[in-house]
């Protein structure tokens, strides 16, 4: 399985928690920048730097990444089975991904995209609705849809240049430069939605999912807070040891909550001084 992280300019506590955290569940994790990485990094060994296409490609936020990303990891990996994109502020949760792949039986010789399934309306940069899955929810492509899209990435990371969020460009690269349809694209939304790829606060995501005996489970969380970022994975981890289910009702009744809604009331009064 191989990842792929977004890097904007202040995500470096980010990239050191994931490291140091839900990365270590993934035999190969890739991490992939359009910034220029100096030698004497820290960060030096563990980034790949991406080349510019063509000028006017843009290279800061609601960028191309993505959709570079799925060329670089098949030119790293061509032989993967699967290949999971994610950003900077993702945690994926490999045990539950591993649940659902194997109770649906999805197959990496079928041309799959699984995550969260949104639609971007026709007034955000481009002519037609575009459905796609959320980037920082996680994304998984099998090998026959990264190896079908392959050929088309320079086309599409011109084309969607002006389309508003990277993780639409792939959406639109599928369903526009692919001609897949747009029932393809979002076929396995939150896969069979039994499992939930997470893109909301993660105290309202509980809130939503937990005491409900249909409840999905969570193949990830989404956190831009490294403080909370590192305690979800301590509880993460600290679950699987157990060989306790992560679930929306284990989170809820961890303590854990009470912690996260201080660090945000802490981050809101810092930012009122």
């Amino acid at each position: 399985v191989t990842g792929s992280v977004n890097l904007p300019d202040n995500a470096m506590r980010l990239l050191t928690t994931s490291i140091t955290g839900w990365h270590k569940d993934f035999e190969d994790v890739q991490i992939y920048t359009f910034d220029e990485v100096h030698p004497q990094s820290p960060f030096y060994k563990v980034l790949t730097h991406v080349d510019k296409l063509f000028d006017g490609e843009k290279m800061k936020q609601n960028n191309n990444l993505l959709l570079a990303a799925i060329e670089e990891l098949f030119k790293h990996n061509p032989h993967a089975d699967w290949y999971l994109l994610a950003e900077d502020d993702s945690i994926i949760i490999h045990e539950n991904l591993v649940h659902a792949m194997e109770e649906f039986k999805l197959d990496p010789r079928q041309e799959i995209i699984a995550g969260k399934c949104v639609i971007l309306s026709n007034k955000s940069g481009f002519e037609e609705k575009i459905h796609f899955h959320v980037g920082g929810s996680g994304i998984l492509i099998s090998h026959a849809m990264v190896e079908a899209m392959v050929p088309y990435i320079p086309e599409c990371r011109r084309r969607y240049n002006h389309v508003h969020f990277g993780d639409a460009r792939i959406g639109a690269c599928a369903q526009f430069s692919m001609n897949r349809t747009s029932a393809m694209v979002h076929e396995r939304c939150d896969v069979e939605n039994k499992y939930h790829f997470s893109n909301g606060d993660v105290v309202e995501e509980v809130k939503k999912y937990s005491d409900k005996p249909d409840s999905p489970r969570m193949i990830s969380l989404h956190e831009k807070n490294p403080r909370k970022i590192a305690l979800l994975q301590e509880w993460i981890e600290s679950q699987t040891r157990e060989g306790v289910a992560i679930t929306w009702d284990e989170l809820r009744d961890s303590g854990l909550l009470n912690v996260l809604e201080k660090i945000s009331k802490d981050d809101e009064q810092a930012k009122s001084k």
